[in-house]
């Protein structure tokens, strides 16, 4: 998995509010909404991943097959 980060472009001192700028910020909004969506991937696979070792424990437990 890539996660790709924008930059900010150079802007002139007091020109305010430019293209660049708002620009900029909804590039910022952008990634910080793709940061949040890959991480809610990676827990939601964590979250799996756990729950299935657990299961895996408990037929271990039921079998009586001691786990490593």
């Amino acid at each position: 998995m890539t996660l790709t980060v924008l930059t900010k472009q150079n802007t002139v001192c007091g020109q305010g509010n430019t293209n660049s700028e708002l620009s900029y910020r909804t590039t910022q909004a952008e990634l910080i909404k793709t940061i949040f969506h890959e991480l809610e991937i990676l827990l939601s696979y964590q979250i799996r991943e756990t729950i299935a070792l657990r299961k895996q424990n408990l037929r271990r437990m039921k079998t009586g097959v001691t786990s490593k």
